[in-house]
């Protein structure tokens, strides 16, 4: 059976309708390309710092301008790949214009602006966890960019795996190229960046880079690391104190990427139980206004957080909606706002008020909060609906035990998985991680109704919650109750509609019925969900040279090996590579 789909076609609608920014390997000034930028770091009322990487080491220059001073050119010291050149001596709140210079011609024109007066109004943009969704991130980026923001901050988890050269160009870079054009970014440490010397070397930071703070107008930012291990070494948490203890500034937001208030995967955390321990009465005592998050990957807005005899309550986001597959949300008592949407924050600052906006990627405004110090009785009514913090609901315990039983899941060790979740749900009933984890496990030991049992109450607890559907599905394909298994996938598209994971099921299904056709046809629906997605690439190519189009399965092999960005190739991906050698 010889199969002529339209995966050229769809190919060709991804890449004209959500081409990424690449600058990258595609622009060249005689016989270096410019692989990275330039993009801007650091910027200050009268500095800023523009950095660029180009594909061989040359020695660059910076031509910079503004409407009222002559052109002036900065040059590197040495030869290099990473550029980095720092412009001083600037006019404060001043917009300037600049250009790379090298020995072979000039770049385009780009502009930039400095740090605006202390009396003057500003906004900055907030957003994080992009990491493996670039397609979704240059809609982000460019949401930003469509803003005009005078800085951005992002709160980590830039790419998937810090250390692989390829995913800051495919995941970070190439999709945030037109944003970091024009708008200075500062970036926050997330888990998946793994202190890789990159993140240190692609970046110009303040400080030791790893923990930072710098004053913008009049607000004071404080970038941390919230990896544990760093935390509990204590220099940190020196460091910060000691910053607070001289900020001046009438707002204050701290930044860094693990919540420690969240309704989304990480509330059964013990490590972020940690954090809230530690460093909430930190930011109570110190006057911090608005913590910015990541990590789980949607938008919350937590209610103000105060202990019993605080004064100043402490307001927390959670912005992890740069562009990742997200995950499921629940509301808790805490939860001012949630929702599984792609989006950004916009903070607009003006004297003593403040306006956030939550903005999702069609430009409308899901969520706002305006608080203006100046009126008392506007602040008194927004921390009325405070949360008390030593009143909060201790789940220390229940975290330990859920988070033992998917590290035993993990390791296949299933029986045993059970056994401490069900430790869990004797704490908590409705811990919906550990029945969800009591499924999946279930379903491998061949345990099928147990499963069935342990995933339909998972639903009961959390409707949104997408490991009990798949769980469902595989247990209907089980059966060979193929209109059942299908009914399930689709749940699952609705209750995860970002995520392709319903989808590959429903392909699964197909194929158990011997469907080629339609199995062709879902994974194809999968790919214009997550077009980077590798692993589906590969499968679409599997089906299309076991179906005898080997043209089609070519440009399926292409394309998952341009997306995969392991530091090794896994089976799949040498199977796709002896193809396309031998096609």
């Amino acid at each position: 059976m010889n199969i002529k789909y339209n995966h050229t076609i769809l190919r060709i609608v991804v890449a004209g309708v959500f081409a990424l920014g690449s600058s990258s390997c595609t622009r060249e000034i005689g016989s270096a390309a410019f692989v990275k930028g330039p993009y801007l770091q650091n910027v200050q009322q009268h500095s800023i710092t523009i950095m660029w990487e180009t594909s061989q080491p040359t020695l660059d220059a910076v031509e910079y301008w503004s409407s009222n001073s002559v052109k002036q050119l900065v040059s590197d010291t040495d030869s290099t790949q990473i550029h980095e050149i720092t412009l001083v001596d600037l006019m404060e709140e001043s917009e300037y214009w600049y250009r790379i210079v090298t020995a072979a011609g000039k770049s385009r024109k780009y502009s930039f602006q400095t740090a605006v007066k202390e009396t003057s109004p500003f906004t900055f943009a907030a957003y994080g966890d992009n990491k493996s969704g670039p397609f979704n991130h240059k809609r982000v980026a460019d949401l930003i960019l469509a803003k005009k923001p005078n800085l951005v901050m992002h709160n980590g988890d830039l790419v998937d795996r810090g250390g692989i050269d390829k995913q800051w160009d495919k995941l970070f870079f190439g999709p945030a190229e037109r944003m970091m054009h024009s708008i200075p970014l500062f970036p926050v440490l997330g888990n998946h960046e793994d202190h890789a010397d990159n993140y240190y070397n692609y970046f110009s930071l303040p400080g030791n880079e790893q923990w930072y703070s710098f004053d913008f107008g009049n607000a004071h930012f404080v970038v941390l690391d919230s990896d544990e291990d760093f935390l509990e070494q204590g220099d940190q948490i020196d460091w910060l104190i000691n910053d607070l203890e001289n900020n001046t500034s009438d707002w204050t937001f701290a930044f860094f990427h693990h919540p420690p208030f969240t309704s989304g995967g990480n509330y059964y955390r013990k490590d972020r139980i940690y954090r809230q321990n530690l460093l909430h009465p930190i930011f109570e005592r110190y006057g911090i206004d608005v913590v910015f998050n990541g990590h789980d990957h949607n938008y919350e807005r937590i209610k103000p957080v105060v202990s019993h005899d605080g004064s100043k309550p402490v307001t927390y986001i959670v912005c992890g909606n740069g562009g990742t597959p997200m995950r499921y949300t629940r509301k808790l008592n805490w939860t001012a706002y949630v929702e599984r949407v792609f989006g950004i924050v916009l903070v607009a600052i003006d004297g003593q008020k403040m306006r956030l906006q939550a903005i999702n990627t069609h430009d409308e405004i899901i969520d706002e909060l305006v608080l203006d110090k100046s009126d008392r009785d506007a602040m008194e009514t927004y921390y009325a609906d405070a949360v008390i913090f030593d009143e909060i609901r201790d789940v220390y315990d229940v975290s330990v035990l859920s988070r033992e039983a998917d590290g035993l899941m993990d390791d296949e060790m299933y029986q045993e998985a059970v056994a401490r979740a069900r430790e869990a749900i004797a704490l908590d009933q409705t811990c919906v991680e550990a029945w969800a984890i009591i499924a999946n496990s279930a379903f491998e030991l061949g345990d099928l109704e147990d499963a069935r049992a342990a995933a339909e109450q998972a639903i009961n607890i959390l409707p949104t919650h997408p490991d009990a559907y798949e769980v469902l599905a595989e247990y209907y394909l089980a059966k060979a109750n193929f209109p059942a298994a299908l009914e399930y996938c689709e749940k699952l598209v609705v209750v995860e509609p970002d995520s392709p994971g319903g989808y590959e099921l429903m392909s699964e299904v197909w194929l158990e019925q011997g469907d080629t056709v339609r199995a062709i046809e879902t994974l194809q629906q999968a790919l214009e969900i997550l077009p980077s997605d590798s692993d589906i690439h590969f499968d679409l190519g599997k089906l299309y040279e076991e179906s005898g189009s080997p043209e089609l399965a070519f440009e399926a092999y292409q394309d998952g090996l341009d997306w995969f960005m392991d530091e090794s190739e896994d089976d799949d991906a040498k199977a796709a590579r002896r193809f396309v050698s031998e096609f």
